[in-house]
């Protein structure tokens, strides 16, 4: 104890919490500009070199946004069949080109502005939804459906941001009755339908918003602009091309659906493991979140469920058999992810049956329309369809420690902030497993060409993604089944760990020069299809990444011997 005549110490308030507290929209700010910053530099892959290219073609010809070529899927084709997407964020892409130039620094950079969009909304959607809005926004943050989707050039964190926005300006304008937010939320409604096609699931979502609150159904007239602007868009784009955009979007995914023989039990059960494993909080925070008692009893009963119906359906054997991949160490990271989308399904639930209000019931709607479309709707199962589930995630969770506190079972600081650094520590790994694998992508076609620059011959590759964006930027042809020619003394690159690859030479007629390897990460595979990763599409993976021994990004380089004219080249 002090001495009587001396003033008692006051504690000075922690300066983070402090800012955290007073000022969260600038520590949300500062959180996207520093992490997700910190990947700025990553090479274009997967589908970024489509927006890339269709940016370029939007500086040339504004008008015409996929009237040229692309030699995607082994041979040349009109863009606008071979894109599966609408053309607003190449408008957005090619803005910024315009004045921060095409490299990948300033095309990344550029694509920071709709992260902190998504960010900001997640806060002031979630501060009508909780009273803790600034945990809920950080929980959408580190999922890694959020993390490595901020690291891309598509289109889907562009689409979130205006998906989130439309939603608070809809129940801001549904509740204050406020023409002005209805229109701004039906043009934000039409953006994000502009950016992304599956933009389209927000009509039924906000008109389900405005019937679980005050019933003014003339309010939904305002869902009729999207409708009005989306048929004009079809009209528009069915004069420019053969067909309106969006009917080929429609074929193209039906029609993936049916190659790919996808069951729903098995679409059902993958749609699952992406669940938890791209929202993978929800597995960090779930030991908090309930009673002892009602922790160990659902993971009994989820473990049985998703035991049964993982022998009924033997998606994890059969990569197994067709990769080499282990399929105990398959089975257990598919079941633990499974076990994760259950809990979060539940979560939903649990938050009906205990509020039994509208806020509950939009969430709900929110998240199982999302799960819905993915499992059923979408052409196959991907981290990015699962990325609107992110915002009610740390929306359902924070009002799970809402209802806790209120029964006398609050939840601590220190115990409420370990979820959330695993989370965060998880979330930055997929990401840098992913920022990883794009770099070696690009150094086995840097690589490549070293290997070949003495030769005289033409250097030819298959494959596409970031293997063909930078081979193309390296000089090097792709190869079309339809018209490529090769002599003699020519080269021909496969990439191992790619699509769309064309067995396009015989070994009789050929001579293996060198394989270029270059290391992927270790430990963790966001996209290979030899563990069984396949984050951005399932097609490739049962789950949305996997922990174990990362093959490495192998190149087989070939240099021709001989041409037989009669052969031609199979696509497999």
């Amino acid at each position: 104890m002090p001495p009587p005549t001396q003033p008692l110490a006051v504690s000075k308030p922690n300066l983070l919490t402090g800012f955290l507290v007073h000022k969260p929209q600038w520590a949300l700010t500062l959180a996207v500009l520093i992490i997700l910053g910190a990947f700025i530099t990553k090479p274009l892959n997967f589908d970024d070199p489509l927006f890339v290219w269709a940016a370029r073609q939007i500086q040339l010809h504004p008008a015409d946004p996929y009237g040229f070529n692309v030699n995607w899927y082994d041979s040349a084709a009109p863009m606008w069949k071979v894109t599966d997407n609408p053309p607003l964020a190449c408008y957005y892409l090619a803005a910024g080109a315009g004045i921060f130039g095409w490299s990948e620094i300033a095309l990344h950079a550029h694509y920071l502005l709709p992260a902190l969009a998504v960010m900001l909304g997640a806060y002031r959607l979630a501060r009508r939804f909780c009273s803790r809005p600034m945990l809920a926004a950080a929980i959408t943050f580190f999922t890694p459906a959020f993390m490595v989707s901020s690291n891309t050039l598509m289109c889907d964190v562009l689409m979130l941001a205006f998906w989130v926005w439309s939603l608070i300006f809809w129940i801001e304008g549904i509740e204050h009755k406020d023409q002005r937010r209805l229109a701004g939320a039906a043009l934000l409604m039409t953006l994000a339908i502009f950016t992304k096609y599956s933009g389209l699931c927000l009509l039924p979502l906000a008109a389900a918003w405005s019937l679980l609150g005050p019933r003014r159904p003339r309010d939904l007239i305002w869902l009729l602009v999207p409708v009005m602007l989306v048929a004009a868009y079809e009209a528009v784009t069915g004069a420019l091309y053969e067909q309106g955009l969006l009917t080929v979007a429609c074929e193209a995914s039906s029609r993936y659906r049916n190659t790919l023989h996808c069951q729903p039990s098995e679409s059902l059960l993958m749609t699952l493991a992406f669940s938890g494993g791209c929202l993978a909080p929800i597995f960090f925070f779930t030991p908090i979140l309930w009673t002892p008692r009602k922790l160990l009893f659902g993971t009994v009963a989820v473990l049985v469920i998703i035991a049964n119906l993982y022998y009924g359906t033997p998606i994890v054997g059969n990569i197994a058999l067709r990769t080499g991949a282990s399929a105990t160490s398959l089975a257990i990271q598919f079941v633990l992810f499974s076990a994760g989308g259950v809990a979060l399904l539940v979560l939903s639930v649990a938050d009906i049956l205990k509020r039994r209000d509208a806020d509950a019931f939009r969430l709900g709607f929110w998240l199982w329309g999302t799960f819905v479309f993915t499992a059923f709707f979408n052409w196959c199962v991907n981290a990015r369809s699962i990325l609107p589930m992110s915002i009610p995630l740390g929306i359902l969770i924070a009002r799970r420690l809402e209802s806790n506190a209120a029964k006398g079972t609050e939840s601590g600081k220190v115990s409420i902030a370990i979820p959330l650094a695993l989370s965060a520590a998880l979330a930055l790994w997929v990401a840098m497993s992913d920022f990883i694998l794009a770099k070696a992508v690009r150094t086995s076609a840097e690589e490549v060409l070293i290997k070949c620059q003495g030769g005289k011959g033409t250097l030819w590759f298959g494959g596409h993604w970031g293997f063909q964006y930078y081979m193309q930027a390296l000089g090097a042809l792709p190869v079309d089944r339809n018209t490529t020619l090769v002599k003699a003394g020519d080269y021909y690159a496969m990439p191992g760990n790619n699509a769309n690859l064309t067995d396009f030479i015989s070994l009789d007629d050929a001579t293996r020069l060198e394989t270029v390897s270059v290391h992927n990460p270790c430990w963790l595979a966001t996209h290979n299809q030899a563990v069984g990763a396949g984050f951005y599409s399932s097609i490739f993976g049962p789950l949305p990444f996997v922990f174990g021994r990362v093959p490495s990004e192998a190149v087989d380089i070939f240099v021709i011997n001989r041409v037989q004219k009669d052969t031609k080249p199979a696509s497999r």
